[in-house]
């Protein structure tokens, strides 16, 4: 039997563990529209068709997050992240196989799988980087972000090397990594961790994966009275959980609308080309890193979370605004906004951890909040698509966009305010 990794290598594995999975969480998706007139011109549909690549799986993250919690009921959080990762790689061999028909599948295949990911990292974040929940979110946040990246950098040079369909395959190659990483994290023996035990819906009283520091209380939570054990399963009928909803559903509505519409938008009103567009609006995505790094860390050095949801709000309200404003500081304002959306993720799932009252909870909770809240953004680019039509330009669309940053900012805020909720009694 192998040794079993401890203390700071142990965590140390596990935090890069998450990086990698969080590069396979966004990476696949992203990585057709670099390529998506080869795509298009290869399936034999046309480049508007093609755009069902990139909104199947944002349903498929809201549709299928009852499945993931289901998944995680009934084995360990290791386990149904090997499962996903072995998913996402099958999904994305089958997208490049065949026909339109084989892309459509692989694709659904692919959005199940991530919608798993999408749920069990916040579970594990909590169970095993208490007290630090908000860096390492941050961290998985900015990975996301640098899966899709990577990938949008390289998928087209692969296709001009291989072809399009072996260049969508070979990310199967970094599941591969991830799940070799992961296969090892089985065997890690962590602080609040019981040993054999899965850590969500399965453990003991006792060794719930929300072990205490030793004093009664979980670790970084005020103290405050007795509260009865309300069922989890009741989530839904929480005010502070309708509010995640809807910051999450704000958040990433916002998000895929403009990272679905922004070239076009900027081809339309600043009359850049499709090239000078992608450039442009890469760095939405690229700066999404720096936020998501600096707000955890700020409020790591006691900055409130009130203040920096604020700040991020009017980095994110910039966007819109400036659009309609100035539109030729564009790059101004998407990196504004690209700071925004990284940190605002990351503040939203660390509240969200700090609010569940034990780790079957926080998975109830991630499923519910995350599975609405995509339910939310998988709207956005439809929407925004047929207002643009109907208005005949972009004026309102990005009204639009600053209604759901609006909600985001106002729901973010007062559950940010709400008073802390103490941990399940044992």
């Amino acid at each position: 039997m192998r040794p079993r990794a401890t203390g700071g290598a142990a965590a140390g594995l596990l935090l890069a563990a998450v990086v990698l999975y969080a590069l396979n969480l966004r990476g696949p998706i992203v990585a057709v529209a670099p390529i998506v007139q080869e795509v298009a011109s290869g399936l034999g549909i046309s480049v508007a068709a093609a755009g069902v690549f990139s909104s199947i799986p944002v349903v498929l993250f809201a549709t299928a997050t009852p499945f993931a919690a289901f998944l995680m009921r009934r084995a360990s959080l290791e386990t149904t992240v090997l499962l996903s990762l072995a998913v996402v790689a099958l999904g994305t061999v089958v997208r490049s196989l065949g026909d339109f028909a084989w892309a459509v599948t692989g694709t659904v295949v692919i959005g199940a799988a991530i919608a798993v990911g999408n749920v069990v990292v916040p579970v594990i974040v909590r169970r095993d980087f208490r007290g630090r929940e908000g860096v390492v979110n941050g961290i998985y946040t900015a990975s996301l972000n640098a899966g899709s990246v990577l990938t949008t950098a390289l998928t087209a040079p692969l296709a001009d090397l291989v072809g399009w369909r072996w260049a969508l395959a070979s990310w199967a190659l970094l599941t591969l990594v991830a799940a070799a990483v992961w296969w090892r994290v089985r065997d890690l023996a962590l602080p609040g961790r019981s040993s054999g035990a899965s850590l969500v819906g399965g453990a003991p009283r006792g060794h719930d994966a929300e072990a205490t520091d030793g004093r009664g209380a979980a670790e970084g939570t005020p103290a405050g009275p007795s509260v009865p054990a309300e069922p989890s399963r009741t989530v839904w009928r929480r005010v502070d959980v309708w509010l995640l909803v809807a910051a999450m559903g704000g958040q990433s509505f916002s998000y895929y609308s403009l990272s679905a519409w922004l070239p076009t938008l900027l081809a339309d009103t600043v009359g850049l080309d499709a090239n000078g567009a992608g450039v442009a609006s890469s760095a939405f995505q690229a700066l999404a890193v720096v936020g998501a790094i600096g707000a955890p860390v700020l409020m790591a050095k006691g900055v409130s979370t009130r203040v920096v949801l604020v700040g991020l709000a009017v980095l994110w309200v910039a966007l819109p605004v400036g659009l309609l404003a100035a539109p030729g500081a564009n790059v101004v304002w998407m990196s504004c906004a690209g700071v925004a959306q990284g940190g605002n993720f990351t503040v939203l799932i660390t509240i969200m951890a700090r609010r569940a009252r034990d780790g079957r909870e926080m998975q109830r909770m991630s499923a519910f909040v995350q599975g609405c809240g995509y339910g939310i953004a998988a709207t956005g680019p439809t929407l925004l698509g047929l207002v643009h039509t109907a208005s005949g330009g972009w004026t309102v669309p990005l009204v639009v966009v600053l209604g759901a940053l609006t909600v985001m900012a106002v729901a973010g805020l007062v559950v940010a305010s709400a008073r802390p909720v103490p941990p399940r009694p044992v």
